[in-house]
């Protein structure tokens, strides 16, 4: 929504930036509270209602800054893949739960959440959110990273 109101100012914002953009609106908006602003820690929560809105589910499994580097380095991306990886130490009982790892060209992030199992509707969704950023030229392999 645009005016030409001279109080108005209009960002772009890489799709990338948005877990971050919405965290930093959250933290400024407890700040505001803590202060006793509650007028400006409701506009820092309705700022960053919309920019929530904007974040694919399957970013909302990532830390911010995982999800930043993941997006950046997908950009220029050769191959990419994402799948779910279980610590050696969990291989020889019977958890068969694991992070969901995508890795890019080689470098690989994961969850800090631990609790996922191979087929997952999680690693569906960062699969369509990866889908929709990356370009043509980078082709999904299957997933085939160390577990330590």
């Amino acid at each position: 929504m645009s005016d030409n109101k001279r109080t108005k100012v209009t960002y772009e914002f890489d799709l990338a930036d948005l877990p971050m953009i919405a965290q930093a609106f959250l933290i400024s908006g407890n700040t505001q509270m803590m202060c006793g602003h509650g007028a400006a820690k409701n506009r820092m929560y309705e700022l960053m209602q919309q920019i929530e809105e904007k974040i694919p589910a399957g970013a909302r499994i990532f830390d911010d800054g995982a999800w930043f580097e993941i997006v950046t380095a997908l950009y220029s991306a050769k191959t990419w893949s994402v799948g779910i990886t279980v610590p050696d130490y969990r291989k020889n009982s019977f958890w068969v739960r694991g992070h969901i790892t995508v890795s890019v060209d080689g470098k690989s992030w994961r969850t800090t959440e631990m609790g996922y199992e191979k087929g997952a509707k999680e690693i569906d969704q960062v699969r369509e959110a990866l889908q929709a950023l990356a370009p043509l030229s980078a082709l999904e392999t299957s997933l085939e990273i160390p577990t330590k």
